[in-house]
C-alpha cells in the first residue's frame, strides 16, 4: 500500500478503537475461505436454474440475464408464496451448518464490535454471532453482552435505547449490536428457529418497516460507515438509504445526468455531507484485476464515464450520495474485504492488544465445489417436490419481476396444460389477460380482452368478489387503453367497469355507506375522505389491499382520461393557475381522492414501485388543479426514484414534469428553480433523442414558457442555453 492507503488505514482503525464505526455488510462478506456462502446474486441464480432444470437451455439462459434486475428476496419471495416454508427450511440447512466455518471477515467483525461498533447486515445466517460466541474471551462476553436485533420489537428496543443514550450521554459500550435488517434463520443465542422474521421481510420485500428505518437512520447519523460485500440491489434498503440523503431541509437538491455515465451519476444528491455531521463512508470494492487501491469521491465521476449499464445498482449510488461533493468524506477502497481487514487488524495489533487481533489461519473444512454441488442437490430436490404447475406459474412470476413478457406468457401457457379446473382456469386467463395488456403489440389488446373476459366469468362462478373486482377493474383499464384508437365509447365503457369494480367491494368494506359522494373543493376534504377509505381496509390481508390498491388506482386512471389526457397535460395548459370547467374539477378531486388511497395501501403493503407511479399520477392531478406547490413534491419524488432504480423511460418523462414544475415554482428563488428547469430539460432531451418527436410540441411549450421566464427575471444570459438543446 502507497502511504495514503496506510493513513487510510490508521484512521480506520483509530475509529474501530474508539467505537464510531458503523459496519454495513452484504453476502459478499461470506465468500471468503473456510465459509464459501453464495452471494445473494449467486443463490439467486442457482435457485432459478434449479426451477428450470427440465427448460430448455435459451429460455434458462434469457431469464438468468433479465433477473439481473431484481434480487434473491424477490425471488424468494415468489416461490415462498407458492410453497410457503420449504424454502426458507431448506435455507435455514444451507446457511447454517455446523460444518461451515466463519471465516476471518466475520472474525474481524465480531471482534470489533467489542469496542462498541454496530454491524448491519442483510445476511440470514449466524456466521458473525457466531464467530463472536466462539472466539470473543468470555470474560469481554460478559461485559460486553451480544446484541442481536431481527425483528421490530427489537428494533424499536434498539432505536429507544439509543435515544436514551444520547439524552442522558451514557457510555454505549456495554453492548456488541448486530442489526439484520432482513432476519435470521436463527437466534444462536436462544437456539430458537426464527425464519418468521425472513416471512415478514419476504412480504414486504420493497419497503423496510417503520422501526427499522427509524434505527438506521439514526445510526447513519452516529456512525461513521463502512460497507463490505454489498450491492445495494435491495429496493428496501434502497428506498430507506435514498430518504437518509435527503430528509433535511437544509439540503440542496441537484440533479446531474449525462449519458455517459452510469445510473450513479444520473443522479446525485449534493452538499449532503453539512446536514449528516460529516460522518465518513469506507466502501470496500474489489476489483480482481486491479491492484489495490483507495479512492475518494472526486475520482469516482470519471471511473463511472467508463460504463453504460442502466440496470446496474451500484453502492456509490446510495452510500457515498450522502457526501460532500468533491471532497473525501465518501472513500471508494478497492480492495478485496479480507486484505481490507486483515490490513486493518495488523494495526490494531499495534496500538491495541496484539494477541487479540491475531486472526487465526484459515482453512479449508469443505471444498468449495463440494458445497456448490450440495446445494444445488438441494434445491433441485426442492424443485422436485413442487408440482409442475405451481413450478410454471412460480417461473411465470419471477419472469413478470422482470418485465420480459413473453417469457411470463410462454411458462403461462406451459401451466395451462397441465392442471384443468375452474379456480386454475380463472387465474391462467387472468395472468394471459394481464401479459398481453403489457405486450401492447398490435392486436394484443383484443386478445388481453378475451383472457381478461373468460377469467371474469370463471370468478364470477367461484364467488370470489375480490378477484371478480380485480378483474372488472382490470377490463376497465384495458377499454381505457383502446379509447385512444376507437374513442369514447370505449372511455365510457371503462369507466363503467371500474365504477362495477368498487361496487363489488363496498358491501364488504363499507356496508354502512361512510364513504358519500359530494362535492370536494379542499385539501382538508380530500384528506378526511382519503382516511375513511383507508379505515375500511385495516382488516384486509395483504393480498386483499394489493388488489383494493388496484381497484382503486384503476378508477382514477379513467378519470383522468374522462377529464382529459393526463399524459401531456401539465405543458398542454402552461399555467401556474388552471381554469378547468365544475365537471373535470371534480373528476380532477376525485382521481386525487383514489391516488392518495391507493397511495397509502401501496405503501403499507410495500409496493414501491407502484407507489412511484402513483406519485406521478398525483402530481399531473394537483397540477391540473392549480395546487403546484403540493404537486411539486409529487413530481420532485417521482424523479428521485426512477433516476435511482435506473428506469430509464420513466425517468425522462418526469424529468420533462420536473422541469415544468421548476418552471412555474414562484416562491422567492424563482432564478434558482429555472436554472433546474433548463438543466433537467437538457436531461430530457439526452435521454430521449432517439424519439423526441414525441415530445416536439411539448418541447416547444416549455421552450417558450421557459424564455418568458428567464426574460421576466432578467437571465437573458441563459436563454441560449434554451435555443441550444431546444430547436424549433
Amino acid at each position: 500500500m502507497g502511504s495514503k492507503d496506510q493513513d487510510y488505514v490508521h484512521e480506520i482503525a483509530n475509529l474501530i478503537r474508539e467505537g464510531k464505526i458503523l459496519f454495513f455488510v452484504g453476502s459478499g462478506i461470506s465468500r471468503e475461505k473456510p465459509t464459501y456462502f453464495p452471494t445473494g446474486e449467486t443463490l439467486r441464480n442457482e435457485l432459478i436454474e434449479s426451477f428450470c432444470f427440465d427448460q430448455k437451455n435459451d429460455i434458462k439462459k434469457y431469464l438468468l440475464n433479465a433477473v439481473e434486475k431484481i434480487t434473491l428476496e424477490e425471488v424468494s419471495q415468489v416461490i415462498y408464496e407458492h410453497i410457503d416454508d420449504r424454502l426458507l427450511n431448506l435455507l435455514s440447512i444451507i446457511l447454517d451448518d455446523q460444518k461451515v466455518q466463519p471465516n476471518n471477515i466475520h472474525q474481524f467483525l465480531a471482534k470489533s464490535l467489542t469496542y462498541g461498533n454496530v454491524v448491519v447486515t442483510t445476511n440470514y445466517d449466524s456466521m458473525i454471532e457466531r464467530a463472536y460466541i466462539e472466539n470473543v474471551p468470555k470474560e469481554i462476553q460478559k461485559e460486553k453482552a451480544l446484541w442481536i436485533n431481527y425483528d421490530d420489537p427489537h428494533f424499536d428496543e434498539f432505536y429507544d435505547y439509543m435515544q436514551n443514550i444520547v439524552v442522558s450521554k451514557k457510555d454505549t459500550m456495554w453492548f456488541s449490536a448486530i442489526l439484520k435488517l432482513h432476519g435470521t434463520l436463527q437466534d444462536i443465542k436462544s437456539k430458537r428457529n426464527t425464519k418468521d422474521s425472513v416471512i415478514t421481510i419476504l412480504s414486504r420485500i420493497e419497503s423496510l418497516s417503520l422501526p427499522k428505518k427509524k434505527a438506521l437512520k439514526n445510526l447513519f447519523d452516529d456512525y461513521h460507515v463502512i460497507s463490505m460485500g454489498y450491492s445495494a440491489r435491495d429496493l428496501d434498503i434502497f428506498e430507506c438509504l435514498s430518504e437518509i440523503t435527503s430528509r433535511r431541509e437544509d439540503l440542496t437538491l441537484k440533479w446531474n445526468l449525462d449519458t455517459s455515465e452510469t445510473i450513479s451519476d444520473l443522479y446525485r444528491i449534493t452538499s449532503i455531507g453539512r446536514g449528516m455531521n460529516k460522518k465518513k463512508i469506507f466502501w470496500i470494492k474489489y476489483y480482481p484485476e486491479q491492484e489495490p487501491k483507495i479512492l475518494t469521491y472526486k475520482n469516482i465521476k470519471d471511473e463511472s464515464k467508463k460504463r453504460t449499464d442502466w440496470e446496474t445498482l451500484n453502492t456509490n449510488r446510495i452510500l457515498l450520495n450522502r457526501c460532500i461533493y468533491g471532497t473525501d468524506l465518501g472513500i471508494k477502497i478497492k480492495q478485496a474485504a479480507i486484505k481490507f481487514v486483515e490490513a486493518v487488524a495488523n494495526r490494531l495489533k499495534k496500538i491495541d492488544d496484539k494477541h487479540f487481533w491475531i486472526l487465526p489461519k484459515q482453512q479449508d473444512t469443505l471444498d468449495e465445489q463440494h458445497l456448490k454441488s450440495y446445494r444445488k442437490d438441494r434445491l433441485i430436490e426442492l424443485a422436485n417436490t413442487v408440482p409442475k404447475y405451481n413450478r410454471m406459474l412460480i417461473l411465470a412470476d419471477i419472469a413478470e419481476k422482470t418485465r420480459v413478457w413473453g417469457i411470463a406468457k410462454q411458462f403461462c401457457k406451459e401451466a395451462q396444460l397441465l392442471d384443468i379446473n375452474l379456480k386454475s382456469i380463472a387465474e391462467i386467463e387472468r395472468r394471459l389477460g394481464w401479459y398481453f395488456y403489457q405486450l401492447n403489440r398490435e392486436g394484443d389488446a383484443g386478445t388481453a380482452l378475451y383472457h381478461y373476459e373468460l377469467s371474469h366469468s370463471s370468478y364470477q362462478l367461484l364467488g370470489d368478489k375480490f378477484e371478480e373486482a380485480r378483474l372488472k377493474s382490470s377490463l376497465g383499464l384495458l377499454y381505457n387503453r383502446r379509447q385512444r384508437e376507437l374513442g369514447k365509447k370505449e372511455l365510457d365503457t371503462a369507466k363503467t367497469y371500474v365504477e362495477r369494480a368498487w361496487d363489488v367491494l363496498k358491501p364488504i368494506l363499507d356496508p354502512t355507506h361512510t364513504i358519500t359522494e359530494y362535492n370536494i373543493t379542499s385539501k382538508d376534504e380530500i384528506d378526511q375522505v382519503v382516511d375513511k377509505m383507508i379505515n375500511l381496509s385495516r382488516y384486509l390481508t395483504v393480498e386483499q389491499k394489493r388488489i383494493l390498491a388496484k381497484v382503486w388506482g384503476g378508477i382514477a386512471h379513467v378519470y383522468l382520461r374522462l377529464s382529459g389526457d393526463p399524459g401531456g397535460v401539465i405543458v398542454r395548459k402552461g399555467r401556474p393557475e388552471i381554469e378547468e370547467d365544475e365537471e373535470n374539477r371534480q373528476l380532477l378531486y376525485k382521481a386525487v381522492i383514489f391516488l392518495k388511497a391507493t397511495r397509502q395501501l401501496e405503501k403499507e403493503v410495500g409496493a414501491i414501485r407502484d407507489l412511484i407511479q402513483t406519485d406521478h399520477l398525483i402530481g399531473l392531478t394537483l397540477t391540473r388543479l392549480g395546487k403546484a406547490g403540493e404537486a411539486f413534491k409529487f413530481h420532485e419524488n417521482w424523479t428521485r426514484k426512477t433516476g435511482l432504480l435506473g428506469w430509464k423511460h420513466e425517468y425522462a418523462q418526469a424529468c420533462r414534469n420536473l422541469s415544468v414544475a421548476y418552471a412555474y415554482k414562484e416562491d422567492g428563488e424563482s432564478k434558482k428553480w429555472i436554472e433546474e428547469a433548463i438543466k433537467t430539460w437538457k436531461n430530457l432531451q439526452k435521454i430521449t433523442s432517439e424519439d423526441r418527436t414525441t415530445d416536439i410540441e411539448a418541447a416547444k411549450k416549455l421552450k417558450k414558457k421557459i424564455s418568458n421566464l428567464i426574460k421576466k427575471y432578467q437571465l437573458e444570459n441563459e436563454l441560449g442555453k434554451v435555443n441550444d438543446y431546444i430547436n424549433d
